[in-house]
């Protein structure tokens, strides 16, 4: 997964020691302009991790983490301070960020950090990732509703719901026949097996039947 790191670092020096420190293959590195256009910028971007000077806060640092953290993103935000302070470190960490570091740290170190956090932020994007799929596997409580003609319907389809065997479901086109079929076949004796789609709208004539329900050779 690619992770996209957004500088605000001054000075540029500082700036292009962080970029070569950071190693990691899937990783793009970009940097703002110039921090009078610093909203502006970053409402045209995507980022997964910011990393800006100390000095970038100009009033309460809870405020602009809040405000990166608000993106639709939710990046992290990553401070570099001057120097070694625990209370200050403690209270950045309380405001929000995501790790304090010291621009002080050798090469090797800076560079170790800074893997860490990607390889950290890769992992939690990828639990995200995995977390929003299984939330939009079809289930069968999709369909809860007021409406009795629906209440009726699917006292029919949890009838038939255990039951092994052929279902044909029929509707109008945009009605949820497919999602209907996929919850079925997730909460059913077949959810161990494959969910196959097909368009039979592509298929020739001749093979329909065949792919349906399969044929001998000959």
């Amino acid at each position: 997964m690619l992770i996209r790191i957004l500088l605000m670092v001054e000075p540029a020096p500082l700036r292009r020691r962080i970029q070569r420190q950071v190693r990691d293959p899937h990783t793009l590195v970009s940097t703002l302009g110039s921090r009078k256009t610093f909203w502006s910028e970053m409402s045209r971007q995507t980022f997964d991790l910011l990393i800006l000077n100390r000095t970038a806060f100009q009033d309460s640092p809870s405020n602009l983490i809040g405000t990166v953290r608000a993106l639709p993103e939710e990046p992290e935000v990553v401070v570099l301070c001057e120097r070694e302070d625990p209370e200050e470190r403690a209270a950045l960490l309380e405001a929000g960020a995501y790790a304090v570091i010291y621009e002080g740290l050798t090469d090797p170190a800076l560079a170790g950090a800074l893997g860490t956090l990607i390889s950290r932020r890769r992992e939690e994007s990828l639990r995200h990732l995995r977390a929003d799929r299984l939330a939009q596997i079809p289930s069968l409580r999709d369909f809860v509703s007021a409406s009795t003609a629906m209440q009726a319907f699917m006292s029919v389809v949890y009838r038939v719901l255990p039951v092994d065997s052929s279902l044909l479901i029929l509707g109008e086109t945009g009605v949820g026949k497919e999602r209907l079929a996929r919850a079925l076949h997730n909460e059913g004796p077949r959810s161990r097996g494959p969910f196959m789609q097909v368009n039979c709208a592509a298929l020739p004539e001749p093979l329909l039947e065949s792919e349906l329900f399969g044929h001998e050779k000959g």
